[in-house]
């Protein structure tokens, strides 16, 4: 199966090389990250195309784990307790590390609503990879001329 995505990433690759997205909106990746598709080093995600100043950097990444964090606890509550039980139990013995960034590594999260702090010391954080978006919409390409003898078997 994993050559099968192999043959479909190069595909891919090779019918988009040199192609700039034209996509309208925004997406970033906060958290851990598994690195570009050329050179897959896992660390924490660096979204930043701008020179910004460490305080901008800081604010920015805790509000991300604000989201996130608000998100998650949001999902913690209308799934039930067995199910979110064990997802926590998998994600601790797998020994993924928590929402965190270059910038951000410590416990609890805060944000502000206009002039008003919001802050939750006590509260475990999301899981370590978050995708952002606003406005963002994306186009499915379809590349018959390489991947037409592609076929992925049946998972069963």
């Amino acid at each position: 199966m994993f050559q099968h995505f192999q043959i479909y990433d190069s595909c891919l690759t090779s019918v988009l090389h040199g192609q700039k997205p034209s996509h309208p909106g925004r997406m970033i990746q906060v958290g851990l990250s598994g690195g570009p598709r050329h050179a897959q080093v896992y660390s924490w995600a660096k979204s930043y195309t701008k020179k910004l100043r460490l305080e901008t950097m800081i604010l920015h990444d805790r509000d991300c784990i604000g989201a996130s964090g608000i998100v998650w606890q949001l999902i913690k509550a209308a799934v039930p307790c067995d199910i979110m039980d064990h997802v926590e139990y998998c994600l601790e013995q797998e020994g993924f590390p928590r929402m965190a960034t270059h910038n951000v590594a410590e416990v609890g999260f805060s944000f502000y609503i206009g002039d008003t702090k919001y802050s939750f010391t006590n509260v475990t954080w999301s899981p370590p990879e978050v995708y952002m978006t606003r406005g963002y919409c994306t186009y499915v390409v379809t590349a018959t001329s390489c991947c037409s003898s592609l076929t992925v078997p049946a998972p069963y």
